[in-house]
């Protein structure tokens, strides 16, 4: 069949920012995110210079709030370092900016993580959520579920959240595995008339899932006369 796949579009625009955008807190959120228990304030006091220990802080709160790191400037977390220099720093003798190596960043992350029992994403975890997503994917037919549960498993194995970009690619690579699959099966039962007549079905709104489509299908093959023929296909 004629491949007009588009780039896959899980959530909009507010339900991405929701997600991914950096936290705004309320007073009352900055009492809770960015105090600090026992072992952090340990943690703290290793830290030499005054930046350092501000983006710590606010690394810290950002990561208690939405299991994610963040890239941000002072203007950004503004009101948020203003809390943290009167609750810490009252009187900072050497805080002029946020600006700190990349390796100390990556450090004090890595420290988080470690301090908060989370793991960052690796290959190999990846692998593991490109394979739950290729079975939910035989069950699902908006990718947002599949993304979904996806976030309830990184939640549930206490695993850092990675970027947007990377879950767009494990959920798209997965819906387009499991349309080829049906693709294939309903190309082989089908008259070539049937098979242009279905592009165009495939292709008519972007907003209207091939899988979907392919899905309804397949239950209708199931349910025919022809049902024998395909159970030789499907699972």
């Amino acid at each position: 069949m004629n491949d007009c796949r588009k780039r896959l579009k899980i959530l909009n625009k507010n339900e991405i920012e929701e997600l991914y955008g950096l936290p705004h807190f309320s007073s009352e959120d900055r009492e809770k995110f960015f105090s600090l228990e026992p072992l952090e304030k340990t943690e703290l006091k290793k830290l030499r210079s005054v930046p350092s220990k501000v983006n710590f802080i606010l690394d810290l709160g950002y990561f208690k709030a939405k299991k994610m790191f963040f890239t941000f400037n002072h203007k950004e977390a503004e009101e948020d370092i203003k809390y943290i220099l009167q609750t810490f720093f009252p009187q900072p003798d050497d805080f002029h900016s946020l600006k700190i190596s990349n390796p100390t960043r990556l450090t004090q992350q890595a420290q988080i993580l470690h301090l908060l029992d989370y793991r960052d994403i690796t290959i190999e975890i990846r692998k593991i959520l490109e394979e739950k997503a290729l079975n939910l994917a035989s069950i699902h037919t908006k990718p947002v579920y599949v993304f979904k549960e996806l976030l309830h498993y990184l939640e549930k194995h206490r695993i850092a959240v990675p970027a947007y970009s990377s879950m767009q690619d494990i959920v798209g690579q997965a819906i387009t595995a499991e349309r080829e699959r049906l693709e294939s099966v309903v190309i082989k039962n089908i008259s070539v008339r049937d098979q242009k007549n279905m592009d165009n079905l495939l292709c008519a709104d972007e907003d209207l899932y091939a899988l979907v489509l392919l899905q309804k299908i397949w239950l209708f093959y199931k349910t025919s006369e022809k049902h024998h023929k395909w159970d030789i296909y499907m699972p």
